[in-house]
């Protein structure tokens, strides 16, 4: 593994941390998905991340930016993500 900059550590913590609260109700089953369901939830997700810096709350800003972002890791992942940066993954 790579050393992450502090800036994505902690990002990539609050998404993480996102994806906690909702593994009771909702687990991993974004992996159930198609990519096209998951892009209409980007599309969602930038609105309401547009929405919050005109509303001005930063705090709001960071929740919607960590939103927005985990939904473009599932489709990423979706997509063979973990199989780009580790091609053994995909020899199974």
């Amino acid at each position: 593994m790579i050393e992450l900059r502090p800036e994505v550590a902690v990002f990539a913590e609050l998404m993480e941390l996102k994806l906690r609260k909702h593994d009771a109700r909702r687990g991993q089953s974004w992996k159930n998905d198609g990519t096209l369901p998951l892009l209409r939830r980007v599309n969602d997700e930038q609105g309401e991340l547009l929405q919050a810096y005109i509303d001005g709350s930063s705090r709001e800003v960071i929740l919607e930016a960590v939103d927005l972002a985990n939904f473009a890791m599932m489709i990423a992942d979706i997509n063979g993500s973990c199989e780009l940066l580790f091609p053994e993954l995909g020899q199974e």
